[in-house]
């Protein structure tokens, strides 16, 4: 919670930020300064914590007390969030699929990043805590590429994040993708456990190949859904959860996802050109895990996009 007095920001600290480092919390909540504004900002006095100097490595309590000093925190600058476009906040509230007092999950579209970063403005995360009015607690359980659409689950307490991370950590939370790649994929071909570096790195300066070095492995499942003349509609469940793992798992072997712009195959794209599809055909369709509140079994899908659908009826 947050307010103004004697024109410095309070902010007040309650259960869901019990326990969190300050500087940590303070990157969260005063965006529009830099990270190492903050921590010059902690040594010097700038931001207090109960009227007293803290180190930035504090552990915040209950009923805390953070001040930040007018003089380096402005209403103004802090307000960045009036910029979001009435557009794409529409969006977000109409790809909310399920929500509860513990969850929010959406079926994000595909070209919106999940967090805020470099010359990343328009974001899910960002975007539904402008939507809430900043009232929620609202943090990402896990994260899916920009290009990929499909289901994301968030927390609305750091109860139910600590839980859900806690189920991701023991791979308990079950996540299933539809890709659309290139050539048929083998009937037989159902486990890939596959060392990946997740970096656009290329060897022997063969394009569209990338380098794979003996680091932890990644496992995904595979099935086959449908067949086309030259490509296959795959299920893929990832076992694991390393960055671009099915995309690098189907390059690797050959079977290129359709319109992946780092790893596929600009002939199979161009192929598919008729169908009017020119977005990555990567699509987070079923979610299944243990409510942290209720311990029932949640189970959501979500449909193929129209322009997915529409390509595959074109195919």
């Amino acid at each position: 919670m947050s307010g103004y007095r004697n024109s410095a920001q309070i902010f007040t600290i309650g259960l869901n930020e019990l326990g969190q480092r300050v500087d940590n919390y303070l990157f969260k909540s005063l965006k529009c300064i830099p990270k190492s504004k903050i921590y010059s900002l902690l040594r010097k006095g700038g931001i207090r914590v109960n009227g007293k100097h803290v180190e930035h490595i504090y552990r915040l309590k209950i009923n805390d007390i953070i001040e930040v000093s007018s003089l380096w925190y402005s209403n103004k600058n802090s307000n960045f969030v009036k910029h979001f476009n009435n557009t794409f906040i529409i969006l977000l509230q109409q790809s909310i699929l399920y929500e509860d007092k513990d969850l929010l999950i959406i079926n994000k579209p595909s070209g919106i990043a999940v967090h805020g970063g470099t010359k990343i403005f328009n974001n899910v995360l960002d975007g539904l805590r402008f939507l809430y009015s900043y009232d929620v607690f609202l943090e990402l359980v896990h994260r899916i590429d920009r290009d990929t659409s499909g289901l994301l689950l968030l927390a609305k307490n750091r109860y139910s994040l600590c839980c859900l991370h806690k189920q991701f950590r023991n791979y308990q939370i079950k996540k299933k993708y539809l890709a659309l790649v290139y050539g048929i994929w083998p009937m037989d071909l159902k486990i890939v456990n596959i060392p990946v570096i997740c970096k656009k790195i290329y060897k022997n300066s063969i394009k569209n190949k990338p380098l794979f070095i003996n680091i932890k492995c990644s496992e995904t499942h595979f099935s086959v859904k449908r067949y086309f003349k030259f490509s296959t509609l795959i299920k893929a469940e990832l076992i694991t959860g390393k960055t671009h793992q099915i995309r690098l798992h189907t390059s690797y072997l050959g079977h290129y996802i359709a319109f992946d712009k780092r790893y596929g195959k600009f002939e199979f794209d161009n192929r598919l050109s008729h169908t009017g599809l020119k977005r990555l055909f990567l699509h987070a369709y079923e979610l299944n895990f243990i409510h942290p509140r209720t311990n029932k079994t949640i189970l959501i899908r979500s449909p193929l996009d129209k322009d997915l659908k529409t390509c595959l009826d074109n195919l």
